[in-house]
């Protein structure tokens, strides 16, 4: 199955409990933090900065050559992991 994200609106109501469901164990801010959001990006929608809060969680796969999940380094660090899940 393939999936394909078109680009457009955002990730507003993220933060909102009924619209993610965390897996057992989870212990980071995002998605329920993240407040901010970019709208309408094109095929980078997932990626680059869909949800953070600003100046303390980020969720970026290298947007700008930034590579962040729940944390703001604001550093070079590149080491994370991400996964997005679709069911």
């Amino acid at each position: 199955m393939k999936i394909q994200f078109v680009g457009t609106g955002d990730f507003s109501t993220i933060q909102n409990v009924a619209n993610h469901t965390l897996l057992s164990g989870h212990t980071a801010f995002l998605p329920a933090s993240g407040g901010d959001v970019l709208s309408n990006y094109g095929d980078n929608s997932i990626t680059f900065f869909p949800f953070w809060l600003w100046g303390y969680s980020h969720w970026a796969i290298g947007a700008n050559n930034r590579w962040e999940v729940d944390d703001y380094p604001n550093n070079s660090s590149q080491s994370t992991y991400h996964q997005i899940w679709v069911r």
